[in-house]
């Protein structure tokens, strides 16, 4: 799929300054989108109708097998906040630091904010800002990634990532880290043209998207 479907898809799908899928020919390359998103691996962790693994699925409260800390056991590094979380839920793609300047973690514009947490309140003022979740503070093997977002209306969104490192779509697919599920999968999206389409996807996801498999 090269570049005149791309401007097909343009021609075809534009409505309101939004992607629709209105013809037949539209649906074809909309399905042919839907594939290029899939093969690359995406519908590992953008999956179902909300297009994401992070759907509640259990009646609260989660069992406290499910529950983890980065403060117990102690850490082993940094002053995490000590806020729960459910490890299943987290996907590692390497955006930690994620632009953030000075942290080795570069990207794009260099926007990405501090990883910290909001600092707790004593005696009505504010203390020292715990380091923020997303990393495995304490090496007991979980903790390192985030909840995955939903892809629904994910144009209408940004800035993207937990941390705002990316002002656009076209930005959070430039990333091979992000890619490739933190090198755990192969690159399909190698030249600027299929992720170009991957993100004519994106901005087309909305409710009455049937999610690819």
């Amino acid at each position: 799929m090269g570049t005149q479907q791309s401007l097909d898809l343009d021609a075809a799908l534009r409505f309101d300054g939004k992607v629709a899928i209105i013809t037949g020919a539209a649906m074809r390359i909309g399905r042919e989108l839907a594939q290029l998103f899939a093969q690359q691996g995406c519908t590992g962790c953008h999956v179902g109708g909300k297009f994401t693994i992070s759907t509640k699925d259990f009646t609260s409260p989660p069992s406290a097998a499910e529950l983890f800390t980065e403060t117990s056991p102690a850490a082993k590094f940094g002053a995490p906040v000590g806020l729960q979380y459910m490890a299943r839920f987290l996907r590692n793609i390497g955006s930690f630091n994620l632009g953030v300047p000075g942290k080795g973690n570069d990207f794009g514009k260099e926007i990405g904010a501090d990883e910290k947490a909001t600092a707790a309140l004593v005696a009505g003022k504010a203390g020292a800002q715990p380091d923020a979740l997303g990393i495995d503070y304490n090496g007991d093997g979980v903790g390192a990634g985030y909840n995955v977002p939903s892809l629904l209306g994910i144009l209408a969104v940004p800035p993207y990532y937990h941390n705002g490192a990316c002002e656009s779509l076209d930005c959070v697919v430039s990333n091979p880290k992000h890619r490739t599920a933190n090198g755990t999968l192969p690159d399909k999206l190698t030249t600027p043209q299929q992720r170009a389409l991957v993100v004519q996807y994106l901005k087309s996801i909305d409710s009455r998207t049937t999610p690819p498999k």
